[in-house]
């Protein structure tokens, strides 16, 4: 199966300590990739790598089979989303349509994609509130909203609904796998929970003190 993204000769250092350490690591186009271990393990620090933002990360970059030579054109196809819902001040409609806005795209172009993924993701009526104003599970919404409305053909999950009730939880998880398995999104989810990662993800990976086991 061709590889979205593959990563080869991973290494990163904290203060000449090594914290990752990584041969090769590949995201099959399509793939839902489950990905574990203790706090500390080196999860968060692999998601840096793979949206090739990490500095302080050595690594030759491959995407479609390609070697990245313009890496941020690359992180343009790449959406990422963390535990904490960081929304910024104003509407739920400015938000969402603010990774467009930096894109320069044009106004009635950034109109459509925002109310297409607001639709996806329930927030058509919310779209003008505050997101002071805003429960933890729209919130959480947005936040994933904001990650796709560009269209990205990789998603990155940093343990993203752990702040949410179960209830909400497996709701928010229900828009959004649906969402990703429809629009065949290469995704890798960090999480503690294993009956998330049981029903959505395709693989698991295993990290244990910056190595893949």
């Amino acid at each position: 199966m061709e590889s979205q993204l593959r990563l080869k000769d991973i290494c990163v250092k904290a203060e000449n300590k090594v914290i990752l350490s990584v041969d090769e690591f590949a995201l099959a186009k399509g793939q839902v990739l489950g990905l574990v271990g203790e706090n500390g393990a080196g999860k968060s620090t692999l998601l840096r790598c793979l949206s090739l933002i990490e500095k302080n990360s050595k690594a030759i970059a491959f995407y479609e089979g390609e070697p990245v030579s313009n890496v941020q054109l690359i992180r343009k196809k790449i959406g990422l989303v963390f535990q904490d819902s960081l929304l910024f001040k104003g509407n739920v409609e400015a938000n969402v349509a603010y990774p467009l806005k930096l894109r320069k795209l044009p106004k009635k172009e950034i109109a459509q994609k925002v109310e297409n993924i607001l639709n996806a993701f329930g927030l058509e009526d919310l779209a003008l509130r505050s997101t002071g104003f805003l429960s933890g599970g729209e919130a959480k919404r947005v936040c994933l909203a904001r990650a796709l409305v560009y269209d990205p053909s990789i998603l990155l999950l940093d343990e993203p609904f752990r702040e949410l009730d179960q209830k909400i939880r497996k709701e928010v998880e229900s828009l959004l796998f649906s969402y990703v398995k429809a629009n065949n999104i290469t995704t890798v989810l960090v999480s503690h929970n294993f009956d998330e990662i049981i029903r959505y993800c395709d693989e698991l990976a295993i990290i244990h003190q910056g190595k893949i086991i």
